[in-house]
C-alpha cells in the first residue's frame, strides 16, 4: 500500500501554487476597473467604427506601456515604507504633497460628474428597448435622482460598512470586470470578425488616405491612449499593494498581477474595438456615435435585443467600477497629501471619498443628469497640470540614489517610466492646445 502522504503531495503542491498565483491578483485589476470606464468603452467603439481593424495595434501598445508603468508603481509601493505622497512630503515638504493630492482630488471630482452621467446613459438603451420610447422622456429627473441616490448610497454603505475595505473592494471589482468580459465577448461572437483582418490590425501602420485624415479621428485615438495610460491609476497602484499587504518579497507577485490585470484591460478594449470594426465600420458615421450607449443602439438592428442587453450590461459594469474606484483615488490621495493617512480604512480617507461621491452626484443632478461642459473643460484643464505632476513625482521617487540592493529599481523600469512621462507630457500638451487654441 502506498504512503498516503506521498500520494497527496503533488496535489497539495499544485494547490499551494494555485493559491499563491491567485493571491497575486487584485491591485492591478482594481486599477483596470477604473481605467476601463465609459470613456474608454466609447473611444474604443468609435475608433473601431471609424478606422475598422487598422489601428488595433494602438490598444496593444497602450496596454503594454500601462503594464510596465503599473509594475513600476507596484515596486515603489513595496520598497518604500511610507505611501508615495507621504514619502514626497518627507523629502520635499508637506505643501508639495498637499498640492499633488488636491489636484488629483479635483480631477477625480470632475470625472465623477461624468461617471454619474455615464451610469444613467448606460441604462438608456435598456429603457428604450423596454418602453419603445426615447429614454429622455421616460427617465425624468425623479428617476435619475433615485438611481444615483441608490448607487451612491450602496457605495457609502460599502465604504462605512466594512472595517477592512480592501478585500470586498477587490472582490467587487473582479466581479464587475468579469461581467464586462462576458457582456462584450458574447457580442464579439455575434459579430464573427475576420481573423485575418485582426492579424493585420495588430501590425503597426497608419490608416490609408481618406480613412483617418480628419483631426477628429486622431483625437479619438489620442483620447483612447490617454484614457488607457492613466497615470492617476498607475500612482494608485502603489497604494493598493500596501493595502494588499505586500512586501519586497512579493515583487514577483506584483509583476504577475500587473501583467494579468492590465492585460484584461487591453483585451476588453480590443474586443470592443473589433466588434465595432466588424459590424459598424463603413455602415455608421463615427460622428453619430456620441456615447457608448449609442453603440448598443446600433447593435440592435443587427443582433436583436440580446446585443443591447449584453452591451449595456458591460457598459454599466464599466461605469460603476470606474464610478467607485475613481472616488477612492481622489479621497485617498487628498487625505495622504494632507498628512491624514493614505490607507482606505482610515476615517479621513473615507470622508474625503464621500466628498468626491457627493459632489459628483450633486453636480450631475443639478445639471439634469448630464455632465456640464464647464466641468469637463475644468477636468481637462486640471489634467494638463496634474498628470505631468504625478508622472514627475514618480520619476523623482524612482531615481533616488539610496535605492540599492533589493530596493533598487531596474534600469529598464526607469527608461519605461521616462517614456511614459514623455507620453503624458505630449498628451497634456495636446489637451492644452485643444482647450486654448482651437
Amino acid at each position: 500500500m502506498s504512503d498516503p502522504t506521498e500520494s497527496q503531495t503533488p496535489s497539495t503542491e499544485t494547490g499551494n501554487k494555485s493559491q499563491g498565483w491567485f493571491r497575486s491578483l487584485g491591485p492591478a485589476i482594481i486599477v483596470a476597473s477604473v481605467v476601463l470606464g465609459p470613456g474608454s468603452i466609447y473611444l474604443a467603439s468609435a475608433i473601431g467604427v471609424e478606422f475598422g481593424y487598422s489601428v488595433l495595434w494602438v490598444p496593444l501598445f497602450a496596454t503594454a506601456l500601462m503594464i510596465c508603468l503599473v509594475m513600476i508603481a507596484a515596486r515603489l509601493g513595496v520598497i518604500y515604507e511610507r505611501t508615495l505622497l507621504d514619502e514626497l512630503a518627507h523629502r520635499m515638504g508637506r505643501p508639495a504633497a498637499a498640492f499633488v493630492g488636491l489636484i488629483v482630488f479635483l480631477i477625480a471630482t470632475s470625472f465623477q460628474t461624468g461617471n454619474n452621467a455615464a451610469i444613467l446613459f448606460a441604462i438608456d438603451p435598456l429603457i428604450e428597448l423596454l418602453t419603445d420610447q426615447p429614454a429622455e422622456q421616460v427617465r425624468g429627473w425623479g428617476t435619475s435622482f433615485t438611481i444615483l441616490i441608490l448607487l451612491n448610497g450602496f457605495i457609502l454603505a460599502v465604504l462605512f460598512g466594512f472595517r477592512r475595505l480592501y478585500s470586498p473592494l477587490e472582490k467587487l471589482m473582479i466581479g464587475l470586470v468579469m461581467l464586462m468580459l462576458i457582456g462584450f465577448f458574447v457580442n464579439l461572437v455575434f459579430a464573427a470578425p475576420s481573423a485575418l483582418e485582426i492579424g493585420r490590425g495588430l501590425i503597426p501602420s497608419l490608416p490609408q488616405a481618406g480613412e483617418g485624415e480628419s483631426p477628429l479621428n486622431w483625437t479619438l485615438v489620442l483620447g483612447f491612449f490617454a484614457s488607457t495610460v492613466s497615470i492617476a491609476g498607475v500612482f494608485y497602484q502603489s497604494y493598493l499593494v500596501k493595502e494588499k499587504g505586500w512586501t519586497i518579497k512579493d515583487v514577483k507577485r506584483g509583476m504577475t498581477d500587473s501583467l494579468l490585470g492590465i492585460a484584461i484591460l487591453g483585451f476588453v478594449s480590443a474586443i470592443i474595438m473589433i466588434t465595432a470594426a466588424a459590424v459598424l465600420h463603413d455602415r455608421v458615421d463615427a460622428v453619430a456615435i456620441g456615447s457608448a450607449a449609442d453603440v448598443a443602439r446600433q447593435l440592435e438592428p443587427l443582433f436583436g435585443p440580446a446585443a443591447v442587453i449584453l452591451f449595456s450590461m458591460g457598459l454599466f459594469a464599466g461605469a460603476f467600477s470606474s464610478f467607485m474606484v475613481n472616488s477612492m483615488i481622489g479621497g485617498t490621495l487628498l487625505a495622504d497629501g494632507l498628512g491624514k493617512g493614505g490607507m482606505m480604512d482610515q476615517s479621513s480617507t473615507r470622508w474625503f471619498t464621500t466628498l468626491v461621491l457627493l459632489l459628483g452626484m450633486g453636480i450631475t443632478l443639478a445639471s439634469g443628469g448630464t455632465a456640464p461642459a464647464e466641468v469637463i473643460t475644468f477636468a481637462q484643464a486640471l489634467t494638463v497640470l496634474g498628470l505631468p505632476v504625478l508622472a514627475l513625482t514618480m520619476v523623482y521617487l524612482v531615481t533616488r540614489i539610496e535605492l540599492t540592493g533589493e530596493r533598487a529599481i531596474p534600469m529598464w523600469m526607469k527608461i519605461v517610466l521616462i517614456i511614459g512621462c514623455i507620453v503624458v507630457f505630449l498628451l497634456a500638451g495636446r489637451t492644452a492646445y485643444n482647450l486654448f487654441f482651437i
